[in-house]
């Protein structure tokens, strides 16, 4: 009987590391956590083989240095790939943080066909593991403030019908039968009637024309100085200063625009509005005319130490600037109509003022032909005195009437704080808190932002924005428009682990991996949501919306991440 030996497996020449599988010079770069090395193995005889991988660090002079310990299945703490058919590569995965980023090394491998081993090992083949992220060192200080928000620009969704006309005066010299019924006065006893519109200014055509579309709004590039007015063609309210102006940056805000932010509002866009007076003859032209400016101011106060009060407060602001008065009214005076939702609430009588900020018996001015007329601020005090939550929906018009025919007056409509479907300037007051937080009001049609401090937390940072550009919802991105929203203490939303109604501690818990079986569909990770620790009024996280509950929106933006919150 005679016994023929086979012929032995021979490992190939070209030994690989990745991913990616390039080079650096005669160096593989290896840039995933999870290393995998491979090779080609042979054998002459068409059996399936194996290759054995070692891996040794390298001494500064190119040589092997010390063996790793890649695995202990065995006592040689080598990796040993499956089978693979004559010709193929062979491959083997080295478990995340056996090999340590940064450093180099150097594998060859060896071919075993299950009886016969290749007597030589493959040519050496150098790879590093490169950082598959890497941060900068984490600064003690900065000066990136995580809650600063950036003012919007918007356009208001009901600024109503009479808001969205040209002045009759831009085209011609109107007579009575160019107005509707409804813009006008009943007669006087001697057949007179006051006729009063709102509309847009001609002049901020072009501004409006990029304004954002109705319910969306705009980061504003403005920083509310005279400079950045003049810079869009704009000016500042005249007359305006801080002693008078409800929100003290909405004076130099370019006009034409409406901004706001999470508290408060300048709506520089509400229309000018012209009073006609006109004689018994429909015919012919008016025997006087009145032409004004208008604007408005809305502020929300988080809680007593903005406010000053115990209970939930928001305040409102119109601004009246005559820019003409014709001698035949004698004088005008104006009444502001503030209509409201709510169902628990104090109004305080509204208060007039002058430019100089002092008081004044509502807003009335009498002809003076010897200089220019001062500008009214009047200002309602709203209180909130309910409990719970309650969104206050507002509604506003003027009504003028003249000195010359004291028995006739106009109203003129001015819209609302929004259609049911937006609600921009419907403010929100509650007093859902925990802890010493008094009651508060906010705007929440402004979505905030919380910017993730990137020199504090670097790595952190890095992290939300992989999640948020590779999660399909772009969760919580600015960039990306898309909202986190918060389960306020008051959600009726369950625990889906538990059962039991969410609770506060559920949103802080913090967003982690876990390790889980690996699935057909899935990957071997899965990310458990989770939530920092943050007041329930600060910042909202928890996306998913559920039957019961009432949307909050956040978007977090990384040195813009942001995370947002509610008051």
């Amino acid at each position: 009987m005679s016994i023929t030996a086979g012929s032995r497996p021979v490992s190939g020449t070209a030994p690989s590391a990745g991913p990616r599988f390039t080079k650096s010079g005669t160096q593989w770069r290896v840039v995933a956590p999870e290393a995998v090395l491979r090779n080609t193995v042979s054998d002459a005889d068409g059996d399936k083989s194996t290759l054995t991988f070692e891996v040794w660090t390298v001494k500064a002079d190119g040589t092997p240095d010390t063996k790793v310990k890649l695995t202990d299945d065995n006592p040689y703490g080598v990796k040993v790939s499956p089978y693979v058919a004559s010709g193929s590569l062979a491959s083997v995965k080295i478990d995340y943080g056996v090999l340590k980023p940064r450093t180099q090394y150097m594998f060859h491998t060896n071919a075993f066909d299950g009886s016969l081993y290749e007597p030589n090992w493959s040519p050496w083949t150098k790879f590093t593991i490169e950082p598959y992220a890497t941060f900068p060192v984490a600064q003690s200080t900065s000066g990136i403030d995580p809650v600063a928000q950036t003012t919007v620009e918007f356009t208001r969704t009901d600024p109503d019908g009479s808001a969205t006309v040209a002045p009759l005066s831009a085209t011609s010299e109107p007579t009575l039968s160019d107005f509707a019924e409804d813009d006008c006065s009943k007669p006087d006893k001697q057949d007179r009637r006051v006729c009063f519109t709102l509309g847009k200014s001609t002049k901020d055509k072009a501004k409006r024309s990029k304004a954002p579309r109705p319910g969306k709004t705009r980061e504003t590039t403005q920083t509310f100085t005279d400079a950045s007015a003049e810079a869009l063609a704009g000016s500042p309210t005249p007359g305006g200063n801080d002693a008078v102006d409800l929100v003290d940056w909405c004076t130099n805000a370019a006009d034409g625009l409406d901004y706001m932010n999470r508290t408060e509002a300048c709506l520089k866009d509400l229309g000018e509005g012209e009073l006609w007076f006109f004689g018994s003859d429909p015919e012919k032209p008016a025997i006087g005319r009145g032409t004004f400016l208008f604007e408005q101011r809305m502020k929300t106060y988080r809680n007593k130490s903005e406010s000053g009060s115990d209970f939930a407060e928001f305040d409102q602001q119109l601004v009246i600037i005559p820019t003409y008065i014709d001698p035949a009214l004698k004088g005008v005076t104006m009444k502001w109509n503030v209509a409201s939702s709510c169902s628990s609430c104090d109004v305080a009588p509204i208060q007039w003022t002058d430019d100089g900020a002092n008081p004044t018996v509502g807003a009335h001015w009498t002809y003076d032909p010897t200089s220019d007329y001062s500008g009214r601020w009047g200002t309602v005090v709203t209180r909130w005195t309910g409990t719970g939550k309650e969104q206050i929906d507002l509604d506003w018009s003027i009504t003028v009437s003249v000195d010359a025919s004291n028995s006739v007056d106009a109203t003129a409509d001015f819209g609302s704080s929004g259609i049911s479907a937006v609600r921009e300037l419907a403010p929100r007051c509650d007093d859902i808190t925990r802890g010493a937080v008094t009651p508060g009001c906010v705007f929440p049609f402004f979505k905030p932002t919380f910017t993730v401090d990137t020199n504090l937390y670097p790595a952190a940072g890095a992290y939300y924005w992989v999640m948020q550009e590779r999660m399909p919802d772009h969760a919580g991105s600015k960039k990306w428009d898309s909202l986190l929203h918060y389960l306020g203490p008051d959600t009726t939303v369950k625990n889906p682990s538990t059962g039991a109604a969410w609770s506060s501690d559920d949103s802080r818990v913090p967003v982690h991996v876990d390790q889980a079986p690996r699935r057909p569909d899935r990957g071997q990770h899965r990310l458990r949501r989770v939530r920092p620790r943050v007041h329930p009024r600060e910042r909202r996280i928890p996306r998913r919306r559920q039957p019961g509950h009432r949307r909050q929106q956040v978007r977090p933006a990384v040195h813009g991440l942001g995370v947002q919150r509610r008051r």
